[in-house]
């Protein structure tokens, strides 16, 4: 790209952040309904996992859908191997929905599919604070993910487009479910020192 390109697509980000214009207070709050959404949509699926019985339709489909009915070891590399699947085969993929976009989304594609699979395989730290009722803690990750998220897509996407909200997600998610993995585990060796000692 050009570096009047860029310029130009930085001035129409900055246009869109001036002040008084409204668009701030409405990005901030999609932005919060999101968050709101995605609490909601995980207590649902809690909420629903206890309820629903296994044998019903629903209960194999959440067996299915989490790959539950594979052996704890076995998920996350069910979950590596289809990363792995995305990024050798991910031209292929993207073709098949619509070939031009193949040269732009491939990267922004096989950067989603890292920050999925680490997502996936740490999943369960941020249960795990939820249930210990760390919920202030888990809330201010998850602020401090929002917030970093945010900065990071005003600087990588009007200068990398797709790849630089891919970028700034992968970073983000990361970042978070590694902050939320290393407070659960921090959590579990203070609770182990401290069952040793009584």
């Amino acid at each position: 790209m050009t570096q009047r390109g860029s310029e130009g697509r930085t001035g129409r980000l900055r246009r869109w952040l001036r002040p008084g214009i409204g668009i701030k207070r409405w990005l901030l709050l999609m932005f919060f309904g999101l968050t709101i959404l995605a609490a909601a949509g995980a207590m649902l699926i809690r909420i629903l996992f206890r309820e629903v019985p296994a044998d019903s339709v629903a209960g194999q489909l959440f067996e299915l859908i989490s790959f539950n009915f594979l052996p704890d070891p076995l998920r996350p590399l069910v979950v590596i191997g289809i990363g792995v699947g995305v990024f050798l085969y991910g031209r292929e993929i993207l073709a098949f929905f619509r070939p031009d976009f193949v040269e732009e989304g491939l990267a922004a594609m096989r950067i989603l599919a890292v920050a999925t699979a680490n997502s996936v395989i740490f999943a369960l730290a941020p249960t795990y604070m939820k249930y210990r009722g760390e919920n202030r803690t888990t809330l201010v990750v998850v602020m401090a993910a929002a917030a970093i998220l945010l900065v990071l897509l005003w600087v990588l996407v009007p200068r990398l487009a797709a790849t630089g909200a891919a970028i700034s997600y992968a970073v983000t998610t990361c970042g978070m479910y590694w902050a939320f993995a290393q407070l659960a585990h921090r959590d579990l060796l203070e609770l182990a020192s401290h069952q040793i000692n009584v």
